[in-house]
């Protein structure tokens, strides 16, 4: 489904791209098994993509990460977050802010 929509969405104009972004604000649509959690998850990870390469602060929201953290943590797939970070201790900071 995401890889079909690319393949259409990449024949469009380069100035269609905002307006179909914007065109999705306040939907509730999502793909089969997708949770209403999912897009949350995707915006605070995504966000962070784009700011930390940027050099740019862009604080988590603590309430919404702690429920995106709730979300993955039990997920086996994709992430298995409970076996990948098993012994790290998870704590709330900016990544570009010194420790």
């Amino acid at each position: 489904m995401i890889h079909d929509t690319a393949v259409r969405q990449a024949e469009l104009p380069v100035e269609q791209y905002a307006l179909l972004l914007r065109g999705m604000v306040g939907s509730r649509r999502k793909a089969p098994g997708v949770t209403y959690l999912e897009p949350l998850i995707d915006v605070l990870v995504h966000g962070q993509d784009i700011a930390v390469p940027l050099a740019r602060s862009r604080p988590m929201p603590t309430q919404a990460a702690a429920t995106a953290a709730a979300r993955v943590w039990p997920m086996l797939w994709p992430f298995r977050a409970q076996r990948k970070l098993n012994g790290f201790r998870l704590v709330a900071g900016c990544p570009l802010c010194p420790i």
